[in-house]
């Protein structure tokens, strides 16, 4: 990874990480990661997740990935 900040995008209920499309240029100077819930866009193949809990442990697990 580069010298850049990392910031983390989460998309809005309801939708996927593609809405976050438009909001990416603006972020140049940071290296991004787009997050998907598990049952939407890329992800849709999984169970969707309706326990916020379990929502939040799954952004987690993918915060850890991007930070090694």
């Amino acid at each position: 990874m580069n010298e850049l900040s990392h910031i983390i995008m989460f998309h809005h209920a309801g939708g996927n990480a593609a809405a976050l499309n438009v909001l990416e240029k603006y972020f140049s100077n940071f290296n991004v990661s787009k997050f998907e819930m598990p049952g939407r866009g890329r992800r849709r193949q999984e169970a969707l997740l309706t326990d916020v809990n379990l929502v939040i442990k799954d952004f987690f697990h993918n915060c850890r990935a991007i930070a090694r």
